[in-house]
């Protein structure tokens, strides 16, 4: 004899007597599932392929590393470079030290 399907009340009824229940057989599956289905409402599936993946941080490179791996050609330019930006700083300040003195000069004793 076939018997009906039990009916969606009756399941959720059977589902909350054993969750309340520890000593029926069940009890900790029926827990188990309950918070995977918790979980499962705080993450819904959509939200995870909507939203971009977390860009990638940056490699912090090691200055020592950096110069280590340049070619003689980009070495001798970064020395060139470094030497004349060095130059033309000691000339400003020449030029302001000048500026200075010349300025006492003009002024009368």
């Amino acid at each position: 004899m076939n018997t009906p399907p039990p009916t969606t009340q009756a399941i959720q009824e059977r589902y909350w007597q054993i969750a309340n229940d520890p000593n029926e057989r069940g009890y900790t599956q029926v827990r188990a599932l309950d918070s995977l289905c918790r979980l499962l409402d705080l993450f819904p599936r959509g939200q995870q392929h909507d939203a971009p993946p977390p860009p990638p941080e940056p490699e912090s490179i090691d200055p020592h590393l950096a110069i280590a791996a340049m070619s003689d050609e980009d070495l001798d330019a970064l020395i060139a470079r470094e030497d004349a930006e060095a130059q033309a700083r000691r000339e400003a300040e020449q030029n302001e030290d000048d500026d200075a003195s010349n300025e006492d000069e003009d002024e009368p004793p």
